[in-house]
């Protein structure tokens, strides 16, 4: 009658360890996440800076795109912006 009962102890300790397994399994996922997630912030932070930049840039290249009149005025000629 004891060699059933050793047989399911055996059982059971083999699924222990399985399940404790698959918590590691899942701990290394949680960390691998959190680190990506990390990742992810950084380079929405980066993107973001990289939007400001280009607005900007755009901004800039809106001015330069308006076209240039020649101003002519007594004793003073320039090149200017319309």
């Amino acid at each position: 009658m004891d060699k059933p009962l050793s047989f399911v102890d055996e059982r059971l300790s083999f699924v222990d360890e399985c399940l404790s397994f698959v918590d590691e399994c899942l701990s290394f996922v949680d960390e691998c996440l959190n680190f990506l997630d990390e990742r992810l912030n950084f380079l929405d932070k980066r993107l973001n800076f990289l939007d400001e930049r280009l607005n900007f840039l755009d901004e800039r290249l809106s001015f330069l795109d308006k076209p240039l009149r020649f101003v002519d005025k007594p004793n003073f000629c320039q090149w200017d912006r319309a």
